[in-house]
């Protein structure tokens, strides 16, 4: 009787041996891809991890002395040096417009909010869905005397966040202010916001109706209300 023993075939042995050596160097190059792509994130994060407090800090409304804040962005400089990340590029821009309200002297002051013109637009374009980002290089271009350029900055953010309770008390302020600048879309943004910060806080609204040079406009955009505004307001405010 015939020997039914199954055999393997040495040329099929190799075969399977080469691919699973394939196998393992795809998965060998890969990992190695995903270390190289983590260590400069977290080499950038661990070094910028001193600035984060300092930053919460003063957005919190909490003095930070010179000397912090300028050892803050020096971390985050190094940081960017890793990893091109829009968020540190905005911090950036964030502590260079903190140390330039700070500043003793026009020519320092000027320099230092250039440069958070600088980094902070810098940021938006590898992060732009960034409301407060997007109003605050409005005002640092409005500072510049830039009308322009902080009207466009102005409608991008109230595009890419209508409703930030934080942010639309200022930005309606900064917006009213920079009316001859604005385009028809703009404008009709900001009526927008008009009616959006009337739900939200209706006192500065009510406040903002009064002033000689701008009331008019507030008034115009209250008047076009409708019932979803009303709704919301209700929601807001129970009456």
């Amino acid at each position: 009787m015939a020997d039914t023993k199954n055999t393997t075939s040495p040329k099929r042995d190799e075969g399977r041996q080469k691919s699973h050596a394939g196998v393992a160097l795809v998965g060998a190059a890969l990992g190695l891809s995903i270390l190289a792509l983590a260590v400069p994130r977290l080499t950038s994060a661990v070094i910028a991890l001193d600035s984060r407090e300092v930053l919460s800090s003063l957005r919190d409304g909490q003095p930070i002395d010179a000397a912090r804040q300028s050892a803050a962005l020096a971390d985050l400089e190094r940081a960017s040096a890793w990893v091109a990340d829009g968020e540190l590029a905005l911090d950036r821009g964030y502590l260079l417009m903190q140390q330039a309200d700070a500043a003793a002297d026009v020519q320092t002051r000027a320099a230092l909010r250039r440069q958070a013109i600088a980094a902070t637009a810098a940021g938006l374009a590898l992060s732009p869905s960034q409301p407060s980002a997007w109003a605050r290089l409005a005002a640092l271009r409005a500072a510049e005397n830039d009308r322009q350029g902080a009207a466009d900055a102005l409608r991008l953010s109230m595009l890419t966040g209508a409703v930030a309770p934080a942010l639309m008390a200022s930005r309606l302020n900064l917006g009213l202010s920079l009316l001859p600048e604005l385009d028809r879309d703009t404008t009709e943004q900001l009526r927008r916001q008009v009616r959006l910060t009337w739900a939200i806080s209706p006192d500065i609204v009510g406040e903002m109706a009064q002033r000689p040079a701008t009331g008019r406009f507030v008034v115009e955009a209250l008047n076009t209300m409708s019932d979803s505004d009303v709704d919301r307001y209700v929601q807001l405010h129970g009456k």
